[in-house]
C-alpha cells in the first residue's frame, strides 16, 4: 500500500468517525428534548405549536442579551425550554411563588396572558395583536404582558420562517377562548398535603365539610358513580339529602 492511499484511508475513516459522532450528539439531543417536553407536560395536555431558536429576555435583565431555546404552545402553558443557566434573581421570584409546584421557570399560564404585542427589532415601536384579527406573514418577536404585571418578550430573529406564525396563531387561540370549556383541565392527582389540611377534592373530605358547618347535616355523599355525559360543568361530586 502505498503512501498515499495509506493517507487517503486515514483521512476516510477519520472523516466517518467524525460523522458518527456528530450524528449521535444529534440523536441524543433529539432524545433529551423528547423527554424534557414529555416530563413537562401533564395528563391530557398537548403541544399546539413549537418555534426553534428563540431568544428569550428575563424581565429584570438589564442588558439585551437573551436566552436561546426552543418555545412551546401547548393547551395549558407556554413553555421555554433551554439548556442555559437560569438567571438568579427571576430563579429566586419562581421559588417565592406558589407557580413554582405545578410550573417551570420558564412557563406561562395561558390563562395569565392578558395582552399580546408584536415587537419590532431595533425598535421600541409595537403592535397589539388580536384572535381574529390578521397576521402579518413576519413577525420579529412577541410581547407578553401578564396580569400579575410581568412582561416578558421573545425574539425570533433566528426562528425558522413560519414557525414564529404558526406559535403567534396557537398563542392567540388557546389563551383567549370564547367558551369555558375550551379552558384546560387536567386529571392528573395532586401529592396529598403533610400538614392534615383538608383539600376537599374528595367525597369524604366534602361529606366532613358539610356536618361541621351544619349546612346539610342530613346530607350525603352518593357512593355511585355517575356520569353525566350532556353536562360537562357538573362536578365530579354532589351533596345530596340522604333519603335520596
Amino acid at each position: 500500500m502505498t503512501r498515499l492511499s495509506r493517507k487517503n484511508q486515514i483521512s476516510f475513516t477519520l472523516h466517518r468517525k467524525i460523522k458518527e459522532f456528530r450524528e449521535g450528539i444529534i440523536d441524543n439531543l433529539r432524545i433529551w428534548q423528547r423527554k424534557i417536553c414529555r416530563d413537562i407536560f401533564f395528563k391530557g395536555e398537548i403541544e399546539i405549536a413549537k418555534a426553534n431558536n428563540v431568544l428569550k429576555f428575563a424581565p429584570l435583565k438589564t442588558n439585551k442579551t437573551g436566552v436561546s431555546g426552543t418555545l412551546f404552545v401547548t393547551n395549558f402553558k407556554i413553555s421555554f425550554v433551554t439548556s442555559l443557566p437560569v438567571d438568579k434573581k427571576e430563579l429566586e421570584l419562581h421559588e417565592r411563588s406558589l407557580q413554582s409546584h405545578i410550573l417551570g421557570v420558564h412557563d406561562v399560564c395561558l390563562s395569565e396572558v392578558d395582552l399580546v404585542y408584536q415587537i419590532f427589532e431595533g425598535s421600541t415601536k409595537k403592535k397589539r395583536l388580536y384572535v381574529n384579527a390578521p397576521l402579518p406573514a413576519r413577525t420579529s418577536g412577541l410581547q407578553l404582558v401578564l396580569k400579575n404585571f410581568r412582561v416578558i418578550n421573545y425574539s425570533f430573529k433566528f426562528t425558522p420562517v413560519g414557525e414564529d406564525i404558526r406559535l403567534a396563531q396557537a398563542l392567540l387561540h388557546h389563551a383567549f377562548p370564547t367558551t369555558i370549556d375550551k379552558y384546560f383541565l387536567t386529571t392528573s392527582q395532586t401529592q396529598p398535603s403533610s400538614g392534615g389540611i383538608p383539600e376537599f377534592n374528595f367525597g369524604l373530605s366534602i361529606k366532613t365539610l358539610l356536618h361541621i358547618k351544619s349546612v346539610l347535616p342530613n346530607g350525603d355523599i352518593p357512593k355511585s358513580k355517575v356520569t353525566f355525559t350532556n353536562f360537562f360543568h357538573f362536578p365530579n361530586i354532589c351533596g345530596v339529602v340522604k333519603g335520596l
